[in-house]
């Protein structure tokens, strides 16, 4: 057998399992029977996300658009792409940034933000929320996010940067901060996205549930519907209706024991 490609993307089988299980809450929760929708995704090398969804129901995927900005990765991305291709699925790949996307159509959306790292720092609250406020995300789609839960900055630096939040939510220890921030740090994201461009009234996040899992280090992934109506910070963060995974013990869980 021959040995993979140097820089290929080979993710362990926690990650696709947990990414099949959101998939499936998500659709039984949130996609309209008989509608076609367009799939944007962080596809990798490999496009294991793209034949999970495929295999799930082939209109979730109508017509596939996968970003990859490193050149290595994208070259080694294409030969993939040309073999699904020729199995007749429709994916377009892209040596673009995922939030260079021009949305073209009105089919609904699902979008898979497949970060390697950690989705509450640096700009990705003025990335998405120029993609709201462009509407390229709009009611009617599905965002699925992964995001590190390690090698985060510590407990203190957390605290400071969402004393607001904390505020809001009326969390002052320490123990609880690191939990909320573990599995609601991207909600934190999406509601500052939305309140950037003054858009809190205008669209509903819904967070569908959190999948914890470990790869090469500990991950979670995050499902949200967008909706119409209004976010409430408090509502999207402590809503009863969330589920949470554990996947590295293949169980539900609690959500003091994500």
């Amino acid at each position: 057998m021959a040995a993979p490609e140097e820089g290929r993307l080979l993710y362990g089988h926690r990650k696709y399992a947990a990414l099949h299980l959101m998939h499936s809450r998500a659709i039984r929760l949130s996609v309209s029977p008989d509608t076609e929708y367009v799939y944007v995704t962080l596809g990798g090398t490999e496009f294991r996300d793209v034949q999970s969804l495929r295999f799930i129901d082939p209109r979730l995927a109508s017509r596939i658009i996968s970003f990859e900005t490193d050149k290595a990765r994208h070259k080694l991305a294409t030969k993939t792409a040309e073999q699904l291709q020729a199995q007749g699925i429709p994916l377009t790949l892209l040596n673009k940034s995922f939030f260079d996307y021009e949305r073209t159509d009105d089919l609904p959306h699902i979008f898979f933000l497949d970060l390697e790292g950690i989705c509450a720092w640096g700009d990705y609250s003025e990335k998405l929320g120029q993609m709201f406020q462009d509407e390229v995300i709009r009611e009617g789609d599905l965002l699925l996010v992964t995001s590190s839960l390690g090698h985060n900055p510590g407990t203190k630096e957390i605290m400071k940067t969402f004393a607001g939040e904390y505020t809001v939510l009326n969390i002052v220890g320490e123990e609880e901060a690191k939990k909320v921030y573990k599995r609601s740090h991207p909600s934190f994201t999406l509601y500052k996205a939305l309140n950037q461009k003054g858009l809190t009234q205008e669209l509903r996040i819904r967070c569908l549930g959190c999948i914890k899992y470990r790869d090469n280090s500990p991950m979670g992934i995050y499902g949200y519907s967008i909706l119409t109506g209004a976010t409430d910070f408090k509502q999207l963060i402590n809503d009863s209706e969330i589920q949470y995974y554990d996947m590295n013990e293949v169980r539900c869980c609690d959500r003091a024991d994500w």
